[in-house]
């Protein structure tokens, strides 16, 4: 089942444009739960035509088809569901989408069309089931837009061996500091096998990057703490699951510091 939530983040297809117009002039008019309704809809209809490769206004039966969607491959409540199929019929006649009902298909019919499995493989989104009591979503949408659907597979497999081994006290603290190192990577690399090839070159530069992340608006104790889990992140994960060539030494937080002094030595970043 979809997570609605988590497709607010992966998300990438918009409203078409009309029935995004629509929705963005009677904002005001709208109240607080029609508002929800509203950004709700403009992700989960763009999905499901995503997910089903259709234009929006091409076929008689798309509500039909869109309702059975909800209802069938996303974890929202009957009247979530409900209120956003009342809603998308709204725009739809307001923005004069008067497609003839034709060669409609029942629910039993609409269960035979399969949504793309790659679409729908992607919008599950990452999920450790060993994260927390039940388990969470964490966001690897860099990873994949830059390195690949393969490799960002990868480290999804990798993490859940990974998070096996951590301390569940500190699980949260590695992973945030993880989603900082992946978008630091992504910035720096072009590939994965400039990732796992070049890193060793571009050591200082990402090290710097870190620093700078979490020294920006004031340095304290937690800034410490966070930019040595970043460090150690490359070190057990990267490099421990083989994503970056082993540097030939642990990389550590104070040797991190060491190898910057050059760089950070009277400097205070913000």
């Amino acid at each position: 089942m979809l997570n609605t939530s988590v497709l607010s983040l992966l998300c990438q297809k918009e409203m078409p444009a009309d029935l995004q117009c629509i929705m963005n002039r009677e904002r005001v008019k709208r109240s607080e739960y029609g508002y929800k309704i509203d950004k709700r809809l403009s992700v989960t209809y763009p999905v499901f035509l995503d997910a089903y490769g259709l234009q929006s206004g091409v076929r008689g039966d798309e509500q039909d088809m869109y309702e059975f969607f909800m209802l069938h491959y996303t974890d929202d409540s009957i009247g979530m569901v409900r209120s956003q199929c009342i809603r998308l019929s709204e725009i739809k006649d307001l923005a004069g989408h008067k497609v003839e009902s034709r060669n409609s298909l029942s629910f039993d019919e609409w269960r035979k069309i399969q949504p793309s499995a790659d679409r729908l493989n992607f919008y599950n989104g990452w999920f450790l089931p060993t994260l927390g009591q039940a388990g969470q979503h964490i966001n690897l949408l860099d990873i994949y837009q830059k390195f690949g659907a393969d490799f960002c597979a990868e480290v999804h497999r990798a993490l859940g061996l990974y998070i096996l081994k951590v301390n569940p006290k500190t699980a949260k603290i590695k992973i945030n500091a993880m989603l900082v190192v992946n978008g630091i990577l992504v910035e720096a690399f072009e590939n994965k096998d400039q990732l796992k090839y070049a890193f060793g070159d571009r050591l200082l530069e990402v090290l710097e990057k870190i620093w700078i992340h979490f020294m920006r608006r004031n340095f304290n104790r937690l800034s410490e703490i966070n930019f040595f889990e970043a460090v150690r992140n490359l070190n057990d994960f990267y490099m421990g699951y083989g994503f970056i060539e082993g540097l030939g030494y642990p990389l550590h937080g104070r040797l991190a510091k060491m190898l910057l002094s050059d760089v950070i030595r009277g400097k205070r970043f913000y």
